[in-house]
């Protein structure tokens, strides 16, 4: 099965991000909720993009196991990729302390710079991390 990936015209797209920055300017408590698909502009493949993505990451890991096809596109390792855009513009919002908390099934390293700390992230890879940090009493930050 693959998947469509839909994308609005010029005009309603503009549209839609005002309309966002408006709610953002008039929230008090915003919370972001992201996944794999924040990082693929940094070259982290997601995990359910379909076989046709227009992602320069390729078609996501679940989708090529289903098809039993290999990765052939360019990637980058999460532990080498730089944050993106949105990750930086999140960032931004939560050190203006706009945004309160970022909910994430993805990797934390692009959210998360000792200067910030984890007090506003909640993820699944957050508690993994915090235990290995434990265990080797070394956190490392590229």
């Amino acid at each position: 099965m693959d998947y469509v990936e839909h994308f609005d015209p010029p005009e309603e797209f503009n549209a839609k991000i005002k309309q966002l920055a408006v709610w953002i300017r008039q929230s008090q408590h915003m919370i972001a909720f992201t996944g794999a698909g924040i990082s693929t502009t940094c070259g982290i493949p997601d995990f359910r993009s379909g076989m046709n993505t227009v992602l320069s990451t390729g078609a996501g890991a679940w989708t090529l196991k289903a098809a039993g096809a290999p990765r052939t596109a360019k990637t980058t390792s999460t532990l080498k990729a730089i944050p993106s855009l949105c990750h930086m513009s999140l960032l931004t919002l939560m050190e203006r302390g706009t945004l309160k908390y970022v909910v994430s099934q993805n990797t934390v390293r692009c959210f998360a710079p000792p200067s910030i700390g984890f007090s506003f992230l909640i993820s699944s890879f957050y508690f993994y991390l915090l235990d290995a940090c434990r265990l080797s009493s070394i956190c490392v930050w590229g």
